[in-house]
């Protein structure tokens, strides 16, 4: 199998361009994202054919879950796409389907040579419903995450707010 190994602020990929989608990509992911006994990475990116934009990506965690979108490895995927001539190397743009939506990422150049990707991630959830996070509480792993959609945490007489939010 044919794979390019990238990072993108500190997360780390395994990308593979394909059009298989019959594959066991959760159990594939498994193994490829296993520090000690495969590549090692944060999450396996597909790029894949698309109806709906230019590309696909499909991004599967080391667990084998697939997220719905991923900012920095999506624009490891824009790199990629752009450095290997999948789209005319001038483009100022590309469209990449994920399962939060179609993202637009821009291209920015110095000297025609591309130095930054700029991904629109589209707009922040804050509802509950819309947040995909999993906390056990006395075994059960569908507890209500209600109460820390605003939640305050006290760091060195300082008090904090924090909110959960998902952008895919």
């Amino acid at each position: 199998m044919k794979f390019t190994k990238m990072q993108g602020a500190a997360n780390d990929f395994v990308l593979v361009e394909t059009s298989d989608i019959q594959r066991d990509w959760p159990r594939l992911a498994i193994t490829i994202c296993n520090r000690h006994l495969g590549i090692g990475c944060d999450s396996l990116l597909l790029l894949l054919p698309s109806d709906k934009a230019e590309f696909q990506m499909r991004t599967f965690d080391t667990d084998g879950s697939e997220a719905e979108a991923c900012g920095n490895g999506i624009r490891c995927v824009a790199k990629y796409i752009i450095e290997n001539g999948l789209i005319d190397k001038n483009s100022e743009k590309v469209q990449i389907e994920t399962l939060a939506g179609v993202r637009t990422l821009k291209f920015h150049r110095n000297e025609g040579k591309v130095t930054t990707i700029e991904a629109s991630m589209g707009a922040p959830r804050l509802k509950a419903a819309d947040i995909p996070a999993l906390i056990e509480q006395n075994g059960n792993s569908k507890a209500d995450i209600t109460k820390l959609l605003k939640y305050t945490a006290n760091i060195d007489d300082t008090n904090l707010k924090l909110y959960l939010v998902s952008m895919g």
